[in-house]
């Protein structure tokens, strides 16, 4: 168990919020009471629905003795991930991330280069931010060892600018200031009642 709390990328950040008390790796063979991923089996999840409503419908569905949050909780404009020390490394930046899923042609993201230059540094995957240099531009890179060192990263600079992702999901969490290229098929991370947010459908900011 150690070791996974070295190579599990979510790890460090689960056990840094005050609300989780313990959290260990799940193996596929291990006895689970509720498969979050099987949310989109059942007929009450559409794709513009937000996933974290998908995902309580489903747990509610399956009653498996978690308490839910209440869906007016999650989609209010309050951080719920806490306690994340701003990285020093995006003091002034602004931290984008874009993955090769749930991409939006219409966002035009040589111009955001164009726009912010050397102010950008990205975090993600290596191979994600060498395609996006490929394409788009050339950009600094941010190496981060998990999704707490993204959050760190996040957390400290002035504004983050992303895709449908993990790291977008970081940003909602902390309620940073945020521009989201919303995806054309599943746009299912738009939060009605966000902070500080601009969802981009077309490319407008």
């Amino acid at each position: 168990e150690d070791t996974w709390k070295l190579l599990n990328p979510m790890m460090r950040l689960l056990m840094s919020q005050p609300y989780i008390n313990h959290a260990r790796h799940w193996s596929r063979w291990a006895k689970s009471n509720w498969r979050s991923g099987g949310f989109r089996k059942h007929r009450a999840y559409v794709h513009t629905r937000p996933l974290a409503i998908s995902h309580l419908v489903d747990l509610a569905v399956h009653g498996v003795g978690i308490v839910a949050p209440k869906a007016e909780n999650v989609l209010s404009d309050r951080p719920w991930l806490v306690g994340v020390t701003p990285s020093p490394a995006t003091a002034g930046r602004i931290v984008i991330n874009r993955t090769p899923r749930y991409n939006n042609p219409g966002f035009d993201w040589s111009e955001v280069v164009k726009l912010y230059g050397d102010r950008l540094i990205f975090i993600g995957a290596r191979h994600e931010w060498t395609a996006f240099c490929r394409s788009c531009g050339f950009v600094e890179y941010l190496a981060t060892f998990d999704m707490l060192d993204a959050a760190e990263a996040i957390a400290g600079s002035e504004m983050f600018i992303g895709n449908q992702s993990s790291c977008y999901a970081l940003a909602e969490g902390l309620k940073k200031r945020r521009v989201l290229e919303v995806g054309i098929v599943q746009p299912d991370c738009i939060y009605p009642k966000g902070r500080g947010v601009t969802y981009s459908h077309d490319g407008s900011m």
